[in-house]
């Protein structure tokens, strides 16, 4: 029945192989199969990728995933991996020293981080302090403040928050506009279909802020603005544990 799994975890054509004879990270997905191939009713799988390369865990979670939907199978998913969690599970939760911080779909925890632990490991992005007036969250970063929509908050109107600034929320604009936090470009870095720059020496910002672009017109040492893009932005209590 094993045979049927193979594919499924890469293993395609090595039946005949004994498993001494296997990569470490072939001897994970031998192990993986054989806890499919009984059909469990619940599965506890402790960092089932851990040694697989990153082109085979990406193909390995997909049809993990599918495994266990077509299973009906419930799984545990232990993973210190943010991108194996969000790839597999229908709801993560997340522990932190023992004390579960938050639980929900990867989304929830992404968009709308319940504390400020949260919103620190899920993802990237600076948290910056930040108020709510009228619904929206206003960020001053020196003498400049900057508004955006308000997507998820603590019922804290007037107080002190941190605002989480992700990499997407931002752009890049000259240095010279008037309504920008200004600094200076520290690193650029393609990513593909998009930039990702870390700009430093922005005036009442206590770390550099990533900001991802489509282009890539700034260079490493470059003055350059920081404007939100006016999507929603969540905020967190710094006081919550």
């Amino acid at each position: 029945a094993i045979v049927i799994f193979r594919p499924a975890v890469g293993l395609a054509g090595y039946g005949a192989r004994p498993v001494q004879a296997l990569s470490g990270g072939e001897q994970q997905r031998v192990a993986l199969a054989r806890a499919l191939v009984i059909e469990p009713k619940v599965l506890l799988l402790d960092e089932p990728l851990s040694n697989l390369d990153p082109t085979l865990r990406q193909t390995t979670r997909d049809e993990l995933r599918a495994m266990l939907h077509r299973l009906h199978v419930t799984a545990v998913f232990v993973t210190h991996d943010q991108e194996d969690a969000f790839a597999v599970a229908d709801r993560v939760a997340m522990l932190c020293a023992g004390r579960l911080e938050q639980t929900g779909a990867p989304e929830d925890l992404y968009q709308a981080p319940a504390s400020a632990i949260v919103a620190r490991f899920v993802g990237r992005g600076a948290l910056v302090p930040a108020r709510m007036e009228s619904g929206q969250v206003v960020v001053t970063l020196g003498e400049r403040a900057q508004r955006a929509p308000l997507r998820a908050a603590p019922d804290a109107a007037g107080r002190q928050l941190l605002a989480v600034l992700r990499p997407e929320s931002l752009t890049l604009a000259p240095a010279a506009e008037g309504d920008v936090w200004p600094g200076t470009v520290q690193t650029r870095r393609y990513a593909g279909d998009h930039y990702v720059y870390r700009v430093a020496e922005i005036p009442g910002a206590e770390e550099p802020l990533e900001v991802q672009c489509e282009h890539g017109r700034y260079a490493e040492g470059d003055a350059v603005g920081v404007r939100l893009r006016g999507q929603p932005v969540a905020v967190v209590n710094p006081t919550a544990s």
